[in-house]
């Protein structure tokens, strides 16, 4: 029998958004492969969103939101919503990316998350 793994989906960390779709903004989302939840930062230079990395200088050190659905483009820069304002999330189910090691990451991560009005809960 095949065994089949499902990845992250937004039933894993969004809890609420707000109406139609209120919470949500298109973005361009830099090349790679990102999983539901993924916390993203904004490349200053190019407005393109990656991994958030408190390390970073590119401006991807500051949180620009969460990542709703999967966006798989290793090869190139593609198209992906995200959830940036208004909304309830559960910090569990959020991914980051390498350069994020310590709680103290995630913890800042959260605290950055509630200034654009996403709480955890």
């Amino acid at each position: 029998m095949t065994t089949y793994t499902e990845g992250k989906t937004p039933g894993d960390w969004l809890i609420y958004e707000a109406k139609s779709n209120y919470s949500r903004t298109p973005e361009t989302i830099s090349a790679g492969d990102y999983e539901s939840g993924t916390v993203l930062g904004r490349i200053t230079a190019t407005e393109k969103l990656k991994d958030w990395d408190p390390t970073e200088t590119d401006g991807s050190e500051t949180v620009a939101g969460i990542l709703l659905n999967p966006v798989k483009a290793a090869a190139a820069d593609a198209k992906g919503v995200v959830i940036d304002t208004h909304a309830q999330i559960s910090r569990l189910g959020l991914s980051f990316g390498a350069g994020v090691t310590t709680s103290g990451h995630r913890d800042t991560a959260i605290t950055q998350l509630r200034a654009l009005g996403i709480k955890n809960v």
